[in-house]
């Protein structure tokens, strides 16, 4: 079996600015920050029916394994601008942040159908992967400092790294007829480390967690 999965976040956007005196002298500031990700999952799996009698009719665990790759990319933009009278002085800087992890590795899990009555079942899901791949990072932009010019900087890293994944589903299932089902429910899957999410300063990695409710309609052997 082969699936692939594609999501998107919205468009985060932050605006602060802020005032204040200081002995007589004036100071302000605002800055802007926005920053979207997104993220393609593909999996290769083989399983077998192995029964869930204790259950009745209808019951049954599906175990398999297989190999998930996963590309996750962020892309982020800051700027910011400071004014104080004493001087006059001003500063400002503004920079690109691009962060990428594609990574690929072994995934084992289960399926298992529980029924609750002749037309509806609960399904539920769980599994694990250790991906294997390359973080990226990228900061390009520049500062000015009164008194002193602008100051450039591209920086750039990257590190082959172990990224662990779990996922677990639930949902509830109406039975149309014997070969289709509808589901609603609701899926959690996270990716510990997957990010370079670190500034200039350093590396500092970060978790992924992917949540949300789901449909879908199963056609064939459920």
């Amino acid at each position: 079996m082969a699936r692939v999965r594609y999501g998107e976040s919205n468009k985060d956007k932050d605006n602060s600015h802020f005032y204040s005196t200081f002995d007589g002298f004036d100071n302000n500031g605002s800055s802007k920050a926005d920053h979207r990700e997104n993220h393609l999952i593909a999996d290769l799996e083989i399983g077998r029916d192995v029964g869930l009698g204790m259950f009745g009719d209808g019951s049954n665990l599906r175990l398999f394994g297989g190999v998930r790759f996963a590309h996750f990319k962020a892309n982020g933009h800051f700027s910011t601008q400071f004014y104080s009278s004493f001087g006059p002085t001003s500063n400002s800087a503004e920079y690109k942040v691009k962060r990428e992890f594609n990574g690929i590795g072994p995934r084992v899990g289960f399926d298992a159908v529980v029924p609750l009555s002749d037309m509806f079942a609960l399904d539920l899901g769980a599994a694990g992967a250790l991906l294997y791949g390359k973080q990226k990072y990228k900061a390009k932009g520049s500062a000015y400092y009164s008194g002193f010019g602008t100051d450039n900087f591209d920086e750039q890293r990257s590190k082959m790294t172990w990224v662990p994944n779990l996922e677990a589903s639930a949902a509830f299932s109406w039975l149309i007829t014997e070969n289709a089902k509808f589901s609603l429910g609701y899926r959690v899957d996270a990716y510990f480390d997957v990010y370079d999410d670190g500034g200039l300063e350093g590396r500092d990695e970060g978790d992924r967690i992917i949540h949300g409710p789901f449909v879908k309609l199963t056609v064939g052997n459920n």
